[in-house]
């Protein structure tokens, strides 16, 4: 058995409340490029030069989570979630990874509200979804295919967030005589929906100035 979660708040409700391991894999895989071999020398290679830290560093503070998926020595994957761009994207590409390599075992999804109330559940085979994924990053299409909710739902989310003058630049630069924490606050509110990080608020304002 594995347990992934990919919510901070959520990891240590589960934690405390469950007996079990589980795992915390945070990421935000909006920002940035992406290969489409997922988690290869390459990918590594492009998100460790986001962060500007080395290889081995990203593999130890962020991909070291996932090192039981890739050692694939578990009979059932559970994966626990909330909701938001960040959450969708990071299930994507773990699914897309399962895809990749040809497991064919039944993964368990299961979706929480903010106050760590399960709201659904899913039971789905990673069968297709590496195919949603080149869809959406490399052809910046919306895919065909019927999703899961958790994802179906951040799909223009992932899409409008990766344009190059997307719509929250727009709002940053449209505001940007604002003071810090109001400008903050009222963008953090705009959208709300994507449930962006702090560190995601200071790129796209840094990127807005230079617009």
């Amino acid at each position: 058995m594995l347990n992934i979660v990919l919510d901070d708040e959520l990891y240590e409700t589960l934690r405390i409340s469950n007996r079990g391991i589980f795992y915390l894999f945070i990421e935000s895989f909006a920002d940035g490029n992406l290969t489409s071999d997922l988690f290869s020398h390459s990918f590594i290679k492009n998100r460790s030069d986001l962060y500007g830290i080395s290889t081995r560093e990203y593999e130890k503070y962020i991909l070291s989570s996932l090192k039981p998926l890739f050692g694939h020595k578990y009979t059932q994957l559970y994966i626990y979630m909330s909701y938001g761009m960040n959450q969708a994207l990071s299930l994507l590409l773990i699914l897309a990874y399962l895809d990749q390599i040809g497991d064919t075992k039944e993964i368990t999804i299961y979706c929480y509200d903010q106050k760590a109330k399960l709201n659904a559940t899913y039971r789905i085979k990673a069968k297709g979804y590496n195919h949603v994924y080149q869809t959406l990053f490399f052809k910046k299409q919306k895919p065909k295919e019927i999703l899961i909710t958790p994802i179906q739902m951040e799909i223009e989310h992932a899409l409008e967030y990766k344009k190059e003058n997307n719509s929250l630049l727009q709002f940053l630069k449209k505001n940007q005589d604002l003071n810090s924490q109001l400008l903050y606050a009222k963008f953090m509110e705009k959208f709300s929906d994507y449930q962006l990080t702090d560190q995601q608020f200071i790129h796209l304002l840094r990127r807005s100035k230079k617009m």
